[in-house]
């Protein structure tokens, strides 16, 4: 399914793209663009793109992946540390 704030037909798209640019320029978001009642493509923020090739970066990196899934199962398990234990000198 696709996440978005707004699904619109193409032709609506054409009529109204400056203002759904200056919009997602100001406000961020996704808008879902149809075409003949069909998923046809995406109009997105800068940010929002940049946040989504961060994050398939991120998903890449087995071993970045492997020690958040350790920290979560430390923290799940009560495994924690103060702040004062973590920067004693």
């Amino acid at each position: 399914m696709i996440r978005s704030d707004k699904i619109l037909p193409v032709t609506q798209v054409k009529r109204e793209l400056m203002k759904l640019l200056k919009t997602l320029r100001s406000r961020g978001g996704i808008v879902a663009i149809t075409k003949d009642g069909r998923a046809a493509g995406i109009l997105m923020s800068p940010e929002e793109y940049e946040g989504l090739l961060e994050t398939l970066e991120i998903l890449q990196d087995q071993s970045l992946i492997r020690s958040l899934h350790r920290a979560l199962k430390e923290g799940s398990e009560k495994r924690t540390y103060s702040h004062k234990e973590v920067f004693e000198d």
